[in-house]
């Protein structure tokens, strides 16, 4: 009889103990997805902070071309004078929103200082558009390529951590991860999205794709 009470204990005891043992080999499962998530995403940031600083240098780069072109070309009339002010002036912005991009500390300051980055790229083609000696500059023209280098591993690098931040903001918000997701003090993290709504449904789009 004794002998029957005993396995009929074991047997009532053992159910819980399994189900706990499971508990645990999730809970330990949870715990290893959001730290790996966690850490591929400030991984993609760092490569992203990378990119974000190769594309300063190439705007020193391009900055030193158009000052040494301007210093070695005096202008020849007051009408010239006004274009190459103006052309000093939109290289000085762009070195200016450059350095405010790598100096960013967080992914949505710094898409913001990026997109800021692109409009004054766009002004400033629009200032050296009269310059054609200087656009066939081998150093202004090296200066580009190296430029749309660093812009494309900068897309591609931007790509990379919005799509690892997707996924580690997709498990903290869906069950169970709001109960568990604060257990290990994470939050859903910042995408690297420019306010601009265009730029933010364009970078969504690109997100959703990898």
């Amino acid at each position: 009889m004794n002998n029957v009470v005993k396995a009929s204990l074991r047997r009532k005891i053992a159910f819980p103990l399994f189900i706990l043992f499971l508990m645990l080999c999730y809970g330990a499962y949870l715990q290893f997805t959001f730290i790996d998530l966690n850490k591929t995403a400030q991984r993609e940031w760092q490569g992203l902070r990378a990119s974000i600083t190769e594309r300063e240098e190439g705007t020193k780069t391009l900055e030193r071309a158009v000052n040494s072109f301007l210093e070695s070309h005096p202008s020849a009339d007051e009408e010239e004078g006004k274009k190459r002010v103006a052309l000093e002036k939109s290289v000085a912005e762009i070195r200016d929103a450059a350095a405010k991009l790598a100096g960013a500390q967080s992914p949505s300051v710094a898409a913001d200082a990026d997109f800021n980055l692109s409009q004054k790229f766009a002004e400033f083609f629009k200032a050296v558009e009269p310059f054609q000696e200087l656009r066939d500059a081998f150093n202004y023209r090296s200066a580009l390529e190296d430029l749309a280098s660093a812009q494309t591993n900068l897309t591609d690098a931007r790509g990379r951590y919005n799509a690892a931040v997707s996924k580690i903001n997709v498990k903290i918000t869906t069950f169970p991860g709001p109960f568990v997701a604060p257990l290990f003090r994470l939050e859903p993290l910042e995408y690297f999205n420019a306010t601009d709504p265009e730029e933010k449904e364009r970078l969504a789009k690109q997100a959703a794709k990898k």
